[in-house]
């Protein structure tokens, strides 16, 4: 960005572009910080070599700027979708592994690359009118310097949420392997035996509170049962028609609710009653609450207190 605008705004006199072949290496940096975010299986070195190749057959060729560009901003638009493909793993993996999934979840990264996606694409278009429509060098100039300027402003966020973020889920690829270890079962046999697992599985959780157990895993719910991981998820999906996250904040909801009935004095305190249920903060709760329920915990207590 620094070079970019340097040499656009002729502050530095150059007989050699640079920056035409840096475009390449944008795709390349976004799609490794977010696997390295999700921390995803690191990539080889040579993977690395192959990734940044780009940049260095790109150099001898910055002569042909429009063309280099071009070729950058269909790399950067590929590796996004490498991105979001990644993202979706991390996702699927911590809704079937974690009950908090909703305050490990990277929504921030995805709204932040998807805004990308649409600040490449325009540059793309206007690399295509500069060549094709008489435009204006004031316009021109502004466009570009718009989009550095958004550019500049998401890596600014990124560098922020990233040091901000109170937790991340760490363990994906150990979780993903555990997830994908056993077997299929036969589909005569798949309603019984997910209904069998599922029925024992929640009877222990329900008898004993476990979804009060704040940061609850699968893994915790598998040392408790003796049951493989896969098998549980499976069962927990097959029958409830919810992932394990869904699933275990449905039952402290339902637990939520029932205190909520049984209060009274009118002197509930609901953020004590959230944390007892097993969420770890007051806007999981919030969101979670208003996803089941169709309304706020504040708006549900009121119609409970009113009748």
């Amino acid at each position: 960005m620094s070079l970019n605008f340097l040499e656009e705004t002729r502050l530095i006199r150059v007989s050699f572009l640079i920056t035409p072949a840096l475009t390449l290496i944008v795709g390349p940096l976004i799609y490794n910080f977010v696997r390295s975010i999700v921390h995803d299986e690191e990539i080889t070195h040579l993977n690395k070599l192959l990734h940044l190749s780009p940049v260095i057959l790109a150099l001898p060729f910055t002569g042909f700027t429009q063309t280099i560009i071009a070729f950058g901003s269909i790399s950067q638009i590929i590796y996004l979708g490498f991105s979001f493909k990644v993202l979706h793993r991390y996702h699927s993996v911590l809704q079937s592994a974690s009950a908090d999934a909703e305050s490990m979840e990277l929504t921030w990264l995805r709204k932040a690359l998807f805004i990308f996606a649409i600040i490449v694409v325009t540059d793309l278009i206007r690399l295509n009118l500069q060549t094709n429509i008489n435009l204006s060098i004031d316009f021109k100039m502004a466009w570009y310097f718009t989009n550095t300027l958004i550019l500049f402003g998401i890596s600014l966020f990124l560098l922020f949420k990233v040091i901000n973020q109170p937790r991340l889920f760490t363990e994906m690829i150990s979780y993903e392997t555990l997830l994908k270890k056993s077997g299929p079962y036969k589909p005569a046999d798949e309603l019984p035996t997910a209904q069998g697992i599922f029925k024992s599985v929640d009877e222990l959780i329900k008898q004993q509170a476990l979804y009060k157990q704040q940061r609850l895993t699968i893994t915790d719910i598998s040392n408790k049962t003796g049951l493989n991981i896969k098998d549980l998820s499976w069962a927990i999906n097959l029958v409830s028609g919810k992932n394990f996250s869904e699933y275990i904040n449905s039952l402290r909801i339902e637990y939520l609710k029932r205190q909520i009935a049984l209060n009274t004095n009118g002197n509930l305190k609901l953020l004590d009653l959230a944390l007892e249920s097993g969420f770890g903060s007051k806007s999981t709760f919030n969101n979670v609450f208003k996803r089941e329920v169709g309304m706020t915990p504040s708006e549900f207590v009121k119609i409970q207190q009113n009748r």
